[in-house]
C-alpha cells in the first residue's frame, strides 16, 4: 500500500513538473530566463508569473512545493 501511495505520489510529481516546464517554454520570456545559467523552468516560470500578474498557476506551483518538501525530491527514478 505505501508503495502504490508513493508510486501514485511520483508520478503526480512527474506530471507536474512536465507542466512546468511546457509552462516555461510557453512564453518568450519564459525561454529567455531558462537562457540564464541556473535558472530552470520552475524558477522562469515562477519570475514570469510574478512579473506578468497571471495567478492562475499558482495552486501548480505550491502543489509541486509542497510535495518536493514532503519528499525532498522532485521523483525517484
Amino acid at each position: 500500500m505505501l508503495a502504490a501511495q508513493l508510486q501514485l505520489v511520483n508520478e503526480q510529481v512527474l506530471e507536474t513538473d512536465r507542466l512546468i516546464r511546457t509552462d516555461a517554454r510557453s512564453t518568450e520570456v519564459g525561454r529567455r530566463l531558462m537562457e540564464i545559467p541556473g535558472v530552470g523552468p520552475l524558477l522562469a516560470s515562477d519570475l514570469v508569473v510574478k512579473q506578468t500578474g497571471n495567478f492562475a498557476l499558482v495552486s501548480l506551483y505550491s502543489a509541486t512545493e509542497s510535495s518536493r518538501a514532503r519528499f525532498g525530491t522532485w521523483a525517484l527514478r
